[in-house]
């Protein structure tokens, strides 16, 4: 078995756990290696085949797990050193427990879809989330959003957001979006402080084509992000064209339960 560690080398404890993390897979006879230097471990190449991605740290190490993904597939284990842990489930003081499914084959797999994301040649991919948002310019964007070549939103904002069911928890939540199950087939559309009463989040299919453009002001300057990183400067003719893209792939070691979670992370309720 392959595993490829992955963690923010800033974060010390994260750092600490990576050491820890790959000593017990040593023992355990598995190879195991990391995108950044770690003593004693080889750092991953281009041809080397995975079985599976260990991210420590929090969401945002998952989500920079999930676009390597892309170009080299595997599942996902997070483990959560974060302040949420919608995708990394594991604590701490269970991670070698994990380890142990995990080399033993005692878990279970849940698809995720991520998001498709062209602009001019330039193509990425977000299992989150898509933004376009104003940068330096201080006006508010005139936004047109279509669907399937149909005229869904003519919106004055600072910009709107294109999520995946799994990116509904993130900062959709914060900007009014719904809440949608991650086995969902749709994506969400959600205007970011848009200068009207009526722009409301929208649920389209999940094999719906969007197309982001601009009008007004020739000088605007806008931004694209994908999973919360500026890939691209936008200018007036630009278009941003985001569909359902591949899927990834969780680990759970536990049984896992969309509502409690929820429940339990955002409701603080029991």
């Amino acid at each position: 078995m392959k595993i490829a560690l992955i963690f923010p080398p800033d974060r010390p404890l994260a750092l600490e756990m990576a050491q820890t993390a790959a000593a017990w897979f040593k023992a355990h006879g598995t190879a195991v290696f990391t995108e950044v230097p770690l003593d004693g471990v080889p750092v991953l190449n281009d041809t080397a085949s995975l079985d599976a991605y260990v991210a420590i740290g929090g969401d945002g190490t998952m989500l920079h797990c999930a676009s390597l993904s892309v170009s080299k597939p595997a599942p996902m284990l997070g483990i959560n050193i974060g302040k949420v842990g919608f995708l990394a489930e594991t604590q701490p003081d269970k991670m070698e427990d994990a380890f142990a499914c995990l080399i033993s084959g005692s878990f279970q797999l849940e698809r995720r879809r991520m998001l498709d994301i062209c602009s001019g040649t330039g193509h990425w991919s977000a299992l989150n989330d898509a933004l376009i948002t104003r940068s330096a310019f201080p006006r508010l964007l005139n936004l047109k959003v279509d669907v399937d070549n149909d005229s869904a939103m003519r919106i004055r904002a600072d910009g709107v957001l294109i999520s995946t069911p799994t990116g509904s928890t993130g900062y959709a939540i914060s900007a009014g979006g719904p809440l949608v199950a991650p086995d969902a087939s749709c994506l969400l559309i959600t205007p970011i402080c848009a200068h009207s009463f009526t722009a409301r989040p929208l649920i389209v299919r999940e094999d719906s084509v969007i197309r982001i453009s601009f009008s007004g002001d020739p000088l605007m300057a806008a931004e694209l992000h994908a999973d919360g990183q500026p890939v691209r400067k936008l200018v007036m003719s630009d278009v941003i064209t985001l569909r359902a893209g591949q899927y990834v792939e969780l680990i759970h070691t536990q049984p896992f339960n969309f509502y409690e979670t929820v429940r339990i992370k955002l409701i603080h309720h029991d």
